[in-house]
């Protein structure tokens, strides 16, 4: 969730300020270059970032890369 983004984020760099509608922005920005994927669950939006390797796959790829992309996406 952007919160627990935020957060982190404040944690991990706590002289840098930054807001949940920032990292909201971002994580959209994300979805839409295709480097993390949206879901809804219990009304929050929940966001998940691919690995590296796996961000933007090819069109063709896709439906052979489904089930990698599964098991090696990582939390945001």
């Amino acid at each position: 969730m952007a919160r627990e983004v935020t957060d982190q984020l404040a944690q991990d760099h706590s002289g840098r300020k930054t807001t949940v509608q920032t990292v909201r922005n971002n994580l959209e920005t994300l979805v839409k270059n295709n480097r993390a994927e949206k879901s809804h669950q219990q009304g929050s939006a929940m966001y998940t970032a691919y690995a590296e390797a796996d961000a933007a796959p090819a069109a063709d790829d896709t439906a052979n890369s489904e089930a990698e992309t599964a098991a090696e996406k990582v939390p945001a």
